[in-house]
């Protein structure tokens, strides 16, 4: 089960496969610039390169990039200067331990297909949602919004089930009651609907 912490300084992250160094799954946050992730991608692994596998954190503009190596991945977070390192270290650490369980023969394998690891979204959203929500809000559904890279599988139908429960009246509390979903996933979906403005508050 998540706990609860600020999402607000988090600006993305992402997961690339330790010996390539390809990009597995980037997710945005409110911090997220309009720089290409793929560019983002690359230059970290430059730093990676030159850095050696030690490294731990960097300090880039007004932001700093925590790194957390897996057996055959690594996961990377963007996060605003001034807020407690070890804290979300700690968060992303959790993240990647269920990545790599979950896909850690696909990762051996590496057949090159990455839409395989979108799936996986949802899980790091429940453990740090978009953006924070409050169960006390009731989410009102827009006419159009902008496209959910990880639309795909299960998180597609859950998505859609989340869509067809915010009507305007009900409260994120009062949707985990007739969803009968977890309560955090209840909230990472509301949360992917409203970063992309599928609905509002």
């Amino acid at each position: 089960m998540s706990s609860s912490v600020d999402v607000s300084p988090i600006q993305h992250i992402m997961f690339l496969g330790l010996e390539a160094g390809e990009l597995l799954l980037y997710v945005p946050y409110d911090g997220s610039t309009d720089v290409s992730h793929d560019l983002r991608a690359a230059l970290l692994r430059a730093v990676m390169h030159f850095s050696g596998d030690d490294i731990r954190s960097i300090r880039w503009s007004n932001f700093m990039y925590v790194f957390e190596p897996g057996e055959i991945s690594i996961a990377i977070m963007g996060l605003r200067i001034g807020y407690d390192e070890e804290l979300y270290r700690n968060k992303l650490l959790k993240i990647l331990s269920g990545f790599e369980r979950e896909y850690k023969l696909a990762l051996r394998q590496d057949t090159g297909d990455i839409r395989r690891y979108k799936n996986f979204a949802l899980a790091v959203i429940s453990e740090m949602p978009l953006v924070n929500i409050d169960l006390r809000s009731v989410p009102k559904p827009k006419d159009s919004g902008y496209p959910i890279p990880w639309r795909v599988g299960e998180v597609d139908v859950k998505l859609e089930i989340l869509q067809q429960s915010a009507n305007g009246k009900r409260t994120i509390r009062e949707i985990i009651e007739l969803t009968q979903m977890p309560k955090e996933e209840v909230i990472a979906l509301s949360s992917i609907l409203a970063y992309f403005e599928w609905i509002e508050f």
